[in-house]
């Protein structure tokens, strides 16, 4: 019985197929519209072909607070966190069963938090997001609770038809869209896959008018048990669109268009099946007609020459749909979010060598002068806001935050080293709310990381630890001399340590 992987968005083998796809013309090109379907190896036969999934176990521990980026359905909270992944793959003609179920376990040890305040009249969860209270809303509590989690979920699992030039298909696996390394704006892997129905096409569409790729989904959303204790609303539907354009000459340039439509309980379904149209305004103070639904749009670019080793990305969101012509000519970047990044690979004697950096802004836009703007990926309109189980769906940094990253890696044929550093300043559009007591100061976590990894007979291991300095942990401060007005910052020293055990997939990238 065959062995193969599976390429989860972000983590290590979605990492290095990219840099394959820089050093070398003739590898297929990278996809910026990507999931673990997608990028598993069909094997289209007569016969029925079974097909295991490489296993992969990973062990971390957090020594005082929550950290983990890109971890799909994991929560890891403080104290130790695993996450284990297998299954099979069942391929028969143009049809195709992917069982690759996720068992995650959260020890959720005990840290600082800030509650939810209670006896409001509402039926908020004491561990509910306190930064952003009704009438806008988000599921995304600083803690899961005070138990250990644990589940087992459907994970990268999906079912896949191929039909003349698409697919259709059900899903619950992770999806990515856009250019970004460490952030998506729209759809990423900070949270659990959405499950979803599908149609894509099998691989971008080659035409007189340069190449093709798209994707349309429609899915269901779950809030975290962490949010409200009301029944009623535990379930929204999501309508997703994207499509990807490259110019008929090989320059290495594409221009891709996404939209995710968010609709509460009591909306129309229908609404779901026009994410371009646009109905009243979305999220936000000044977008009180909006209904029960939101939505998001961004435009992205990336260029990689193919064969280079270079490749520099773009991604713009706008959170807000403009009134009017004149009023996105006057304001264009009102409730704007981005992200920018670049990566530079050369070969080595006997591997490979990279640098990569990116920048992410979604914090408030400079028209918070002029006129309300609402928190990123949080929503008046449907109160659990962008998120799935209580992760974000998008951006790993979350609501109004901001990350700058840099790194390197060098890829030998059996081993890898890497470092990398970061800042993010958390949430910062809940800086001057009225939530947040005085003295308040910035969140923010500088972060530095080391990677090893390396390749023993029949296990391949990955070492990440990452240091991180939290500053003014959920924005508090205190006056350190009350005569001069002079503050302290409280500040968080986090260790983070994770362990990730595979089969040997590649060794190396040449």
């Amino acid at each position: 019985m065959d062995e193969a992987p599976l390429v989860r968005p972000a983590l290590e083998r979605d990492e290095l197929s990219r840099i394959v796809a820089l050093l070398d013309s003739a590898a297929p090109r990278y996809a910026t519209l990507r999931a673990p379907s997608r990028q598993f190896i069909w094997r289209n036969s007569r016969t029925t072909t079974v097909t295991l999934l490489s296993p992969e176990l990973t062990l971390g521990v957090n020594s005082s607070l929550p950290y983990g980026f890109n971890d799909g359905p994991a929560w890891q909270g403080r104290g130790l966190h695993l996450q284990g992944i297998g299954g099979l793959a069942i391929t028969r003609g143009p049809f195709r069963l992917i069982v690759a179920p996720q068992y995650v376990y959260s020890e959720n040890s005990d840290f600082q938090t800030v509650p939810y305040p209670q006896g409001s009249g509402k039926d908020s969860s004491a561990w509910a997001n306190p930064f952003h209270p009704a009438p806008s809303g988000i599921d995304l509590p600083l803690r899961f609770g005070n138990q250990p989690v644990r589940s087992l979920q459907w994970g990268q699992s999906s079912a896949t038809l191929r039909l003349p030039v698409v697919e259709i298909g059900l899903s619950s696996e992770n999806v990515w869209w856009g250019p970004g390394v460490q952030n998506a704006l729209l759809l990423g892997s900070q949270g659990a896959g959405v499950p979803s129905a599908f149609v894509r096409t099998q691989s971008p569409v080659t035409t007189r008018f340069g190449t093709w790729d798209g994707w349309y989904s429609v899915g269901t959303l779950r809030e975290s048990q962490f949010f409200d204790r009301a029944p009623d609303n535990d379930r929204r539907s999501v309508g997703a669109f994207a499509a990807v354009w490259r110019p008929p000459q090989t320059t290495g340039v594409e221009v891709g268009l996404s939209r995710v439509v968010i609709l509460a309980d009591d909306a129309p379904l229908s609404a779901l099946f026009a994410p371009l149209g646009s109905v009243g305004r979305p999220n936000g103070p000044d977008s009180l007609n909006a209904g029960s639904r939101d939505q998001i749009t961004s435009l992205w670019t990336r260029w990689a020459p193919p064969g280079v080793g270079f490749e520099a990305w773009a991604e713009w969101a706008r959170f807000e749909e403009p009134a009017s012509l004149r009023d996105f000519l006057e304001s264009p970047g009102h409730s704007q979010g981005y992200t920018v990044g670049l990566q530079w690979a050369r070969r080595l004697h006997s591997g490979s060598a990279r640098l990569w950096s990116e920048a992410t802004y979604l914090e408030p836009s400079p028209s918070l002068r002029l006129r309300p703007v609402g928190t990123t990926y949080v929503s008046r309109s449907v109160p659990q806001g962008f998120t799935v189980h209580g992760q974000p769906l998008g951006a790993g940094i979350g609501p109004g935050a901001s990350s700058q990253w840099i790194g390197g890696d060098v890829i030998h044929l059996r081993w890898r080293a890497g470092a990398y550093a970061a800042r993010v300043r958390w949430d910062n559009a809940a800086l001057f709310t009225p939530v947040v007591p005085e003295v308040r100061r910035e969140d923010i976590s500088l972060i530095g990381g080391l990677r090893f990894g390396g390749t023993w007979r029949r296990l391949h291991l990955l070492l990440d630890w990452a240091h991180a300095v939290r500053l003014n942990y959920l924005f508090q401060a205190y006056l350190s001399e009350p005569a001069t007005g002079r503050t302290q910052g409280i500040d968080i020293v986090n260790d983070a340590l994770t362990v990730t055990l595979s089969t040997p997939w590649q060794r190396g990238v040449k």
